[in-house]
């Protein structure tokens, strides 16, 4: 949407973003959304113009199909990486591969100013062992033979019992 765009950068511009963090869906029982919290300051020129992204999707513990609860540790590592990137300098923080990173304003506008966490706390896929994935493709094409040969068994003695009954 054009004028959320806008309005997103302006926050971003202005310095007003400090923080968003993406909750998990089900936090709530009158919905299954996901919760995305932000954390804003007022405008500033002395304003930090990095931004915190945590990803906490993925916390939480299921109590029953429609409801999910932070544990004291997941509020823990949410608020302790808050506290450690408040603590640094701008441009000092690490962040926490796959759950927190401190992104600078000139990297958010570059992506429409969007302000979904994924994207900026994700650290990409790990290294791929070609010889491991050729030989369980190699394991799981032997057993798909294996299953296609009962397949087609079952499916000649289905035809042959529908021949004796003249079906």
């Amino acid at each position: 949407n054009p004028a959320e765009e806008t309005i997103r950068t302006n926050m971003i511009k202005n310095g007003v973003v400090e923080c968003v963090a993406a909750l998990p869906a089900r936090m709530f029982r009158e919905t299954s959304a996901p919760v995305t919290l932000w954390v804003l300051r007022k405008p500033s020129r002395d304003s930090r113009r990095d931004v915190l992204f945590i990803d906490a999707t993925s916390a939480g513990t299921v109590i029953d199909r429609t409801y999910r609860v932070l544990t004291d540790e997941d509020i823990s590592r949410i608020t302790g990486a808050y506290r450690d990137w408040r603590g640094s300098r701008p441009g000092e923080y690490r962040g926490v591969p796959d759950f927190a990173a401190a992104v600078t304003s000139e990297r958010i506008l570059g992506r429409s100013s969007r302000l979904a966490p994924a994207p900026y706390v994700a650290t990409g896929p790990a290294g791929i062992d070609v010889d491991a994935t050729m030989a369980s493709l190699r394991s799981l094409r032997k057993e798909l033979d294996q299953h296609e040969y009962q397949a087609a068994c079952a499916d000649a003695a289905v035809a042959e019992h529908l021949r004796r009954i003249d079906l």
